[in-house]
């Protein structure tokens, strides 16, 4: 018997190819479930080599054994004249569960391990990491939630000035409130070493506030203390607190006062502070011009205050995006502020984010607003926001590598934040990696369904990959007219129905829409339809217009004299060099 007939009679070309259907089924889910479970992308890699390494090693078994009606069998013993087990059987099903078991407990091995190691390197290089979860409001009042939050947020930005210390971000961090959850998994799933976790006591103008550490690897607490003290002397309080958790985690602090900023010189100024960081956060239309409000009656009772100068700029920065406040307004708005936060107080971060934001999305002065987010950066080096907007800005200049690295470090800071996601499926759709760009923004949306651009991402990617049914689906769920999602999609695959379909597009809301709906139409083919929409969107200075223009369908006119036309007046045309040949 020739050899190759001896590897058919032991069936060990079944068992390669079963071994490795089963293991690129494995390596494909692991890698969409990772991201969408928020855990380590170590793991993708260990499951990778386990497949690997186990590869021969099944190869081998297959030569030694066979399944038999009679069981498990030397190879050896088994005679042409037993019926083969069929591809299909009970026992392949079996053999195939196991390794799907094998694969699924070295995954989960390889996570635990990797988020302990991943602790104790960043301990071991010096790059100790902490979350700082919201503070528990025992006030008995649930309108002091507010008061809670911000003294928590507070301390978080008063830590992310330490060098050396990585910060989780807030959204991330304030995703755990109210959620009685060990702190080992919670430090696991924001990626930091340790976790602060405190309450407050409001008692009229007395506070209590408990703090208390907690080392992720073991549980343990490593310090904890409780302060009394009157609400003008709260800040005082956080420094105390954040001096305390620099000497616990052995990090020094530049030049000895590192922490020191200006407190509020009244308790009402700082109330009123508060009370617009709580509005920022939650953003919406309502919500923001409530913080305006806010903050102008914190810099109305102290017009020293840097960090009320400071959220006042963040407010302005967004609104557009948000309302329908003038674009040209906000970012006169947003410059005033952020240069007065910056002259009272150039150590902070915010003002000069929210002059990268207000000059790129705002102004489209588009080196200003790299040098803006370099300075925010440079500032406060775990400040997720800003690498989020940075990414933003980078890869609407075209520098993907660099606007990939500012997306990953802001999942990295913000693990848990839904809009961060965006930012790395709009970099891999440029790419040309749709499937990729699927799987960040289906992980937007499995945290946060709500957020309408996750949802509109990530109908883009399912477009762009002719994934028509779920498109339908999508938006229908998304509000959208069932009878007119029918008509739009049905032109994707017949042309006769491209006049229904566009006369939908143009039915859709268009206000701050414009440059989605220029999209829609590029990708249908209408070019003379999107250039007209882009235009429009341009001439209205809408605030994600320039997000779009490298995306696929509309980056494929950038050659047409219309489109450089549009690129001019952006500025951005030296970025976007031709691409005709």
């Amino acid at each position: 018997m020739s050899f190759l007939d001896e590897l058919k009679r032991r069936r060990v070309v079944r068992v390669a190819l079963i071994y490795s259907a089963v293991a690129y089924a494995i390596i494909q889910a692991a890698d969409v479930l990772v991201p969408a479970l928020h855990l380590p992308a170590s793991i993708i890699s260990v499951i990778a080599m386990v497949a690997v390494a186990g590869f021969p090693i099944a190869l081998i078994m297959g030569w030694a054994y066979d399944f038999t009606p009679d069981g498990i069998r030397r190879a050896t013993d088994v005679t042409v004249e037993h019926t083969p087990t069929p591809w299909v059987s009970a026992r392949t099903v079996a053999a195939v569960v196991a390794m799907l078991v094998l694969a699924g407990g070295s995954g989960w091995a390889a996570g635990q391990l990797s988020a302990r190691e991943g602790a104790s390197a960043r301990e071991s290089d010096g790059r100790a990491s902490i979350a700082v979860l919201p503070f528990a409001n025992l006030s008995g009042q649930v309108e002091n939630e507010y008061f809670s939050n911000g003294l928590a947020e507070e301390l978080l930005n008063l830590l992310a000035r330490v060098d050396g210390l990585d910060v989780a971000a807030r959204t991330s961090a304030f995703l755990f409130k109210d959620r009685n959850m060990d702190v080992r998994t919670i430090g696991d799933s924001l990626g930091v070493a340790t976790v602060l976790e405190g309450s407050v006591r409001r008692d009229g103008e007395r506070v209590r506030v408990t703090a208390q550490l907690i080392k992720v690897a073991n549980g343990y607490h490593l310090w904890s203390d409780q302060y009394d003290a009157e609400l003008s002397d709260v800040f005082a309080v956080q420094e105390r607190i954040a001096r305390s958790i620099a000497d616990a985690l052995q990090v020094e602090l530049r030049g000895g006062d590192a922490l020191t900023q200006r407190a509020a010189a009244n308790a009402e100024a700082h109330d009123a502070y508060l009370r617009g960081l709580d509005g920022f956060h939650r953003r919406g239309s309502a919500r923001l011009r409530e913080a305006i409000g806010h903050f102008e009656r914190a810099i109305a009772a102290d017009s020293n205050y840097a960090q009320a100068w400071a959220g006042l700029a963040l407010v302005y920065s967004v609104l557009p995006a948000y309302d329908s406040f003038p674009e040209h307004e906000a970012a006169i708005r947003t410059r005033a502020a952020a240069q007065r936060a910056s002259a009272l107080d150039d150590r902070l971060a915010e003002p000069y984010a929210a002059i990268c934001q207000s000059a790129s999305q705002l102004e489209w002065k588009w080196e200003d607003a790299r040098r803006a987010c370099d300075a925010a950066l440079a500032r406060n080096p775990s400040f997720a926001t800003a690498h989020q907007w940075k990414a933003e800005l980078l890869y609407v200049l075209g520098d993907l590598a660099g606007a990939e690295a500012s997306a990953l470090r802001a999942i990295e800071l913000n693990p848990l934040s839904a809009i961060v996601y965006i930012a790395a499926g709009v970099i891999s759709s440029i790419k040309r990696d749709p499937a990729r760009a699927e799987q960040y923004y289906r992980v937007g949306v499995s945290i946060d369904s709500t957020l309408p651009y996750t949802t509109t991402g990530l109908v883009r990617a399912l477009l762009e990959q002719r994934k028509y049914d779920e498109v339908k689906q999508r938006l229908i769920a998304h509000g959208y007219d069932a009878a007119a999602m029918e008509r739009f999609v049905a032109a994707y695959t017949d042309r006769r129905a491209l006049p229904a379909a566009r006369a939908v597009i143009e039915a859709w809301p268009q206000q701050g829409n414009l440059w989605m709906q220029a999209y829609f139409l590029a990708s249908l083919g209408d070019t003379q339809g999107a250039l007209r929409y882009l235009e429009r969107s341009v001439e209205q200075h809408e605030f994600n217009a320039p997000n779009l223009l490298r995306a696929p369908y509309l980056s494929d006119l950038q050659d047409h004299p219309r489109y450089r036309a549009v690129l001019r007046r952006m500025g951005l045309e030296p970025y976007f060099p031709s691409v005709s040949r």
